[in-house]
């Protein structure tokens, strides 16, 4: 079997690994487009944004602090605190048996008040850190599950270019040796040893043949176009073709075991975030506060307050302690929510390891089913190429005519297109693999 593939190589060297010394490599475009990813930037601004929301929801374990300030003028009259018969008859003295209103300040009156406080203990900050960690976490995952999705479809992209243009480095290779053989048939037709319609022929042929170049031609450019255009990468060097013929798998010793999908990954971290805020859901949360107060108010009868008035400064320093004890079933609502997503989660990765188990196992199959078939075609080829000399030969000697040869040139062309047809099949199922085993990042780390 080795040999068959040695052939085949040394059949296909003169179109298939004909490389410039520069070209635009796999790896180059994915590294380009991990770099200049519209989504993958929106998508760290949204993060960045949710990160934001989450530091303002805990500003108020912080220090806060308040300025305020009043200045009012009782226009009508001022407010009096009344006092009943019994009482007014004592501050008068036993003069007045009726009720008594004394006035409560003066007509102008400025307060200005410092308001400090500062939590002292809160429970939230108990678990603070561990619960940031793990948000944080889970959008590293979002962020790793959206690169190997660009990583994915840029490999489809390339592997489908890479077909395209073997197709057509086929089909140029075949049209010169027909072009060749055209060439005879005219000197052989001046001689009149072969007639018109073996020049038809081969027209037809070569005609036939530049159709499909010129479409193959067509599809490329425009797939080229977009992968350049996807990766955000400023070049006309031409793509690396090697990538068709060497497979994406990692050899079984190197590296690590098989991974998790990212998907996978998610929906563990998701699972276990889901089950720490439900643990914490129902703890009581008190809260104690340090506070204080600097107050000072100014009363005046007249409008210059600040000469005039009297100065009552009354400051004050304390703790505030919060305990709640009910909270209208806040806690309980909050725990079946949590308690829902979790087992949405749970459903959703036992349907994803299900999911993914068969589809290994059937992705294992098939890339080993088209293996199998590749490796027949390379011999149905040994074969074919054998009979193309055989042709060619009788054609020379005259025993055949040029319809046979054309018959066998055909068959050939057509086996090499159903080997690139494997190749690009072998190479899509590998990267379908990598990426359901959490391992398609090796194509980063060839």
């Amino acid at each position: 079997m080795n040999k068959i593939w040695f052939l085949f190589f040394i059949a296909t060297a003169a179109f298939s690994f004909a490389q410039d010394p520069e070209v635009v490599t796999l790896k180059t475009l994915i590294k380009s487009r991990l770099l200049h990813s519209p989504e993958l930037e929106n998508l760290s601004k949204q993060q960045e944004i949710e990160r934001l929301k989450k530091q303002q929801e805990w500003t108020d374990l912080k220090p806060q602090i308040k300025l305020n300030s009043s200045y009012y003028y009782y226009f009508f009259d001022v407010p009096e605190y009344i006092f009943n018969a019994d009482q007014a008859s004592i501050l008068s003295f036993q003069s007045s048996t009726d009720q008594l209103g004394v006035p409560v300040g003066t007509d102008f009156n400025f307060t200005a008040n410092v308001q400090f406080s500062q939590r002292i203990f809160d429970t939230r900050l108990l678990r603070s850190k561990e619960l940031l960690e793990k948000g944080s976490d889970l959008q590293l995952l979002f962020m790793e599950e959206k690169k190997t999705e660009e990583i994915h479809k840029i490999s489809k992209d390339y592997i489908h270019y890479l077909s395209l243009s073997q197709n057509e480095k086929s089909i140029q290779f075949n049209k010169g040796r027909l072009n060749k053989l055209y060439a005879i048939v005219l000197k052989r037709i001046e001689l009149g040893m072969a007639g018109d319609i073996d020049s038809a022929r081969l027209a037809k042929a070569i005609k036939l043949l530049e159709l499909d170049e010129r479409k193959l031609a067509n599809g490329k450019k425009m797939l080229k176009t977009s992968l350049i255009a996807y990766s955000e990468i400023d070049t006309n060097l031409p793509f690396d073709t090697t990538h068709l013929y060497s497979t994406f798998l990692p050899a079984e010793n190197d590296g690590p075991e098989v991974s998790k999908s990212d998907r996978k990954k998610l929906l563990e971290a998701s699972i276990e975030l889901y089950d720490y805020q439900s643990k914490h859901a129902h703890t009581l949360n008190p809260k104690l506060d340090f506070f204080g107060d600097l107050f000072w108010r100014s009363q005046s009868a007249n409008a210059n307050i600040i000469r005039d008035g009297f100065w009552n400064n009354a400051s004050l320093l304390g703790l505030k302690l919060n305990f709640p004890i009910y909270s209208g079933g806040k806690n309980s609502l909050q725990r079946q929510q949590l308690f829902l997503q979790k087992e949405i989660s749970q459903n959703s990765l036992t349907q994803l390891i299900e999911g993914e188990k068969q589809l290994n196992e059937k992705l294992t199959e098939e890339i080993s089913y088209a293996k199998k078939k590749l490796n027949l075609e390379l011999e149905w080829q040994v074969a074919l190429r054998k009979q193309l000399l055989i042709a060619k030969t009788e054609w020379e000697q005259g025993v055949s005519s040029i319809k046979d040869l054309l018959e066998a040139e055909e068959e050939l062309l057509s086996s090499e297109q159903v080997v690139v047809q494997l190749l690009a099949e072998i190479r899509l199922k590998e990267l379908e693999y990598l990426k359901t085993t959490g391992q398609l990042r090796v194509i980063l780390n060839e």
